[in-house]
């Protein structure tokens, strides 16, 4: 049902924003016509990020798995949030063990949830002067099994503790209301859920928080 009411709420939004912004060029800068026109625009492109979100909650786990290496999911994350680390002045540390194995996933899912953990960070960090991102990537024992764990970890102010335990529920979010949708999280552990791996968040609040995505290792019997 979400996926079919996002679906079709998509052509009416690029209609609405298409008009307005020929509103916007037929009318002086200054004229209260484009301020509203322009008012429309943007919370027109806030309510196609909401439809964006919803389709990829609601997508199903049926994802093409392969062989997945995480370095390369590390780094595309990396390289597509770089312009956001670079906007608010975020140093980054990188720690990847150089013989990580390989985990069994989508690449393109996996991307997605350390971007989104990424971007998180730098918007807990955009008003530090000297905010550090660490990205760790290490390969674990725990339950028998041999994972492949991310750590996630900013210098941010933490979140408050009676908002940790909704953290990953779907349309809750602490940021402002033009700034989340609420779904970024709940995403992110629904992928993790369908790679049979683990989310957990590790937070100091005043100091920072730590997301700790786990990944099981491609089996050997593969």
């Amino acid at each position: 049902l979400a996926s079919t009411v996002a679906h079709d709420s998509q052509n009416p939004l690029a209609v609405i924003m298409g008009n307005a912004e020929v509103l916007g060029v037929k009318f002086p800068q200054t004229s209260e016509v484009t301020n509203a026109t322009q008012i429309i625009v943007r919370q027109t492109e806030r309510i196609t990020e909401l439809v964006d979100s919803i389709q990829n909650y609601a997508r199903g786990d049926s994802d093409t798995f392969d062989e997945v290496d995480m370095h390369r999911v590390l780094g595309e994350a990396l390289m597509l949030t770089e312009r956001l680390l670079v906007k608010f002045n975020i140093r980054v540390n990188q720690q990847t063990q150089t013989n990580l194995s390989s985990v069994l996933g989508n690449a393109n899912r996996l991307e997605q949830v350390f971007m989104n953990l990424i971007q998180n960070a730098a918007q807990a960090m955009q008003y530090q002067r000297d905010g550090a991102l660490h990205l760790v990537a290490r390969e674990i024992e725990k339950m028998g099994k041999s994972w492949v764990e991310v750590e996630v970890r900013d210098t941010g102010g933490g979140i408050a503790e009676d908002k940790v335990a909704d953290i990953f529920k779907a349309f809750y979010t602490t940021k402002a209301n033009e700034k989340g949708t609420g779904l970024g999280l709940a995403i992110c552990q629904r992928i993790v859920t369908a790679h049979e791996g683990e989310i957990e968040l590790q937070n100091r609040h005043g100091y920072g928080a730590t997301f700790l995505v786990r990944i099981p290792v491609v089996s050997q019997d593969l």
